[in-house]
């Protein structure tokens, strides 16, 4: 086993071979140690150390053998496209001490470039007179000495009308080109006098020594195409047609780095209502320079397109194209822009008549708006505007409706104004208005949603676009109620309702004998949150622990501004709207009780600066009870029903036994002479101001005896029990058959 140390080393052998600078070959088919050959290549491996045949190994860190390589002519070596590339072939079996080449698939490649070479022109327009390069790429001169034997490429011209050419333009040497280097750029080459139209180039191994071993070896270049346009300048534009209120761009094809007018053709019309170059001024798009209103002598040199230009800043501009011929320009429109169709032209700087133009249609956007919802709120909820702007960036919100004239803010009902709301990228938009934060009254109301700022419904015009919804408001509003009047001790005490406004909390206050100390927390002034449907639930379960008699309960909304006005804080009763102690419900005080802290309650909730609202409920808190309707005697097989009333809550489980009162212990070898019946049944509403009850017994199976009835509830505790009798069932009495006497 080799030691992980030579393993190490054997690695590190590998890893140097394949990242050391490739060597340069001295000769095209003599090679020696460490050059790059290439795949097709036919050359001379007996520098490796071959005399006649031989086999190259391309071994791994380990000297693992990845593949072979054979050949029976060391001086004449045919290079396969079945080798490994850039894996070194050694010409033993160990790394160390061997020597090696490495194989790599010959590379070529063909661009297109714009005199600065760098703007890449495959497969774009070229406008004639714009010059050119031609680069072509290898990987092969880095494995050889270029100086004494440099590789040579045809390059290929397919013409517009199929013709094969090595000509191109005012360059002829195109049969034959050196590469000295892994980059070459030739031309540069004039293309006044080239013929306009689609061009194919590629660059070929060339069929002569040294490289005619990759001549026809399917390792020539693609194909690149690229076209040649007419001189004239062109211009197009991203969309034919925009809404007004965004953006589009016009492209400008030329010669390269050529300098243009693009301009705005007069439409008669206010300098506000042109589609407009964005951003405009020096340095704010590459390659233009803007040209502001009153340059009389450059307004000049553009009409002799035989276009008038608008006489406006962002509507003229210089713009130089780049390297490649072309050069794209934004331009933008908002609310001010007049929905018609604008013509953009592109002309000759200079005394050439050459000019083309393009039209751009503006229409009108749109906008709209609606809420989420029903469109009926009530006063103190939050509503939520949603809408769509393609017109502007921003929308304006205002609110015509009873007493707020030709409209208002809905940020402030007390002046003229609208409320502004940005619109989003996707054009839309969204407005929370808090109707609590304001003193509004019920009725109906109307939202304008406008493209300008205006300040009510009689200053819209012909000039904006508008849309509009209706909402009704109400004032809020409470219920609440309990299941009963009448509520067992050990049941719980239950309070439902509806908050309309969407308060976040409603608040219950329940008196009654005795509330003091810790019931105080637990029953007075308790904060119940309100859910998205606006439905409430309160319930306490400790009734147990209360006095018997009678209780009152206020439930407090908040109402409009969503503040509790009226709050316990400890034994007192405060009122928040005017900062003073109204009564006591607990201490050392003379304290208010049961009916009356209730209605002293219900005085303070009732004083016009408060705008809190409220509903009053009451109920009876007795022992719990349960009534068992008188049972018959029975006789085995009968069925029947027992039934009862009771206080308890409706849902309160009950569990019913019915048991043999002569119930004993038997003997082991004795059938069990236990009989009866058990379950569970449900409290439910009964007809009059108790529940009720019913359980269904069958005497099937039962012995004659005296039975128990026992009820018991499960919440509370509370038993009832009685008896009745089942017996045999009588034997029938014969009946004796009438005789009749003789005749």
């Amino acid at each position: 086993m080799k030691s992980t140390r030579v393993m190490l080393i054997a690695a590190l052998v590998v890893l140097a071979a394949l990242t050391m600078p490739v060597m340069a070959r001295i000769g095209y088919d003599t090679i020696v140690s460490g050059d790059t050959v290439f795949i097709y290549e036919q050359v001379n491996l007996c520098g490796l150390g071959f005399t006649q045949n031989g086999q190259l190994f391309a071994l791994g860190a380990n000297d693992e053998v990845k593949d072979t390589f054979s050949f029976t002519n060391c001086s004449d070596v045919r290079i396969p496209s079945t080798v490994i590339q850039n894996q070194p072939y050694y010409n033993g079996t160990t790394i160390s001490g061997s020597a090696y080449v490495v194989f790599k698939k010959p590379t070529l490649n063909i661009d297109v470039m714009a005199s600065n070479k760098l703007d890449v022109l495959n497969e774009k327009t070229v406008t004639k007179g714009t010059p050119v390069y031609f680069r072509v790429s290898s990987n092969v001169p880095s494995g050889f000495n270029v100086t004494t034997s440099p590789p040579y490429v045809e390059i290929r011209f397919t013409n517009p009308d199929g013709g094969s050419v090595n000509v191109f333009g005012n360059v002829s040497t195109f049969a034959t080109q050196n590469l000295t280097g892994e980059e070459e750029f030739i031309g540069l080459v004039d293309t006044s006098n080239v013929k306009s139209g689609t061009w194919k180039v590629q660059a070929l191994w060339k069929s002569t020594a040294p490289f005619n071993d990759l001549y026809n070896r399917g390792v020539d270049s693609s194909a690149v195409f690229f076209t040649i346009g007419a001189a004239k300048p062109k211009i197009t534009v991203s969309k034919d047609e925009v809404v007004r209120g965004t953006s589009f761009t016009a492209t400008i094809t030329g010669r390269g780095s050529t300098a243009y007018w693009l301009f705005v053709k007069d439409a008669s019309i206010e300098c506000s209502e042109y589609v407009m170059i964005d951003p405009f001024g020096s340095g704010a798009q590459p390659g233009v320079t803007p040209i502001y209103a009153g340059d009389n002598a450059n307004m000049a040199n553009m009409s002799k397109s035989g276009d008038t230009p608008a006489d406006c800043n962002g509507t003229m501009a210089r713009v130089t194209t780049n390297a490649a011929g072309t050069r794209t320009i934004s331009f933008n429109t908002n609310e001010n822009t007049k929905d018609r169709t604008f013509t953009l032209v592109v002309a000759e700087v200079g005394d050439e008549p050459n000019d083309d133009s393009v039209n751009i249609k503006v229409v009108k956007g749109k906008i709209s708006i609606d809420v989420e919802g029903d469109k009926v709120y009530y006063v103190g909820e939050e509503i939520k505007f949603i809408g769509e702007n393609t017109e502007s960036d921003y929308t304006y919100l205002f609110i015509v409706g009873p007493n707020l004239g030709d409209g208002k803010s809905l940020d402030d009902l007390t002046a003229p104004g609208s409320t502004e709301v940005e619109v989003e990228d996707d054009n839309t938009f969204e407005y929370k208005w808090d109707t609590g934060k304001y003193t509004l009254d019920a009725g109906t109301y109307t939202i304008y949603a406008v493209t300008k700022n205006v300040t009510g419904k009689d200053r819209l015009n012909s000039s904006m676009l508008w849309a509009t919804m209706s909402i009704q408001l109400r004032k809020p509003f409470l219920t609440a109620e309990m299941a009963t009047t009448r509520l067992a001790k050990g049941d719980k005490l239950v309070i439902t309702g509806k908050a309309e406004g969407k308060p976040g909390s409603v608040y219950i206050w329940v008196f009654g004998p005795n509330i003091m100390g810790s019931l105080l927390d637990q029953l007075m002034d308790v904060s119940q949150s309100v859910e998205d449907d606006m439905s409430f639930k309160w319930e306490y379960e400790n009734t147990g622990s209360l006095s018997s008699g009678q209780y009152f309960v206020v439930v407090q909304h908040p109402m409009y501004n969503g503040e509790q006005d009226v709050e316990r804080r400890g034994n007192e009763v405060f009122n928040k709207v005017f900062n003073r102690t109204e009564f006591y419900v607990g201490g050392d005080r003379t304290r208010l009780m049961g009916s009356d802290a209730a209605e002293a309650l219900v005085q303070v909730l009732n004083q016009p600066n408060i705008d809190d609202t409220y509903v009053k409920l009451y109920f009876m808190l007795e022992e719990g009870y349960i009534n068992i309707d008188a049972i018959g005697d029975q006789y085995i097989g009968d069925k029947f029903t027992m039934k009862g009333t009771t206080n308890l809550a409706v849902d309160d489980t009950l569990i019913i036994t019915v048991t043999s009162a002569s119930f004993r212990p038997t003997e082991k070898t004795q059938a069990s002479e236990f009989s009866g019946a058990s379950g569970t049944v449900k409290v439910v509403k009964g007809t009059s101001v108790e529940n009720a009850w019913s359980f269904d017994v069958d005497t099937t199976g039962f012995k004659p005896d005296q039975y128990i009835v026992t009820v018991e509830c499960v919440e509370t505790g509370t038993t009832a029990t009685t008896t009745f009798t089942v017996s045999e069932v009588p034997p029938a009495t014969p009946t004796t058959p009438p005789t009749t006497p003789p005749v």
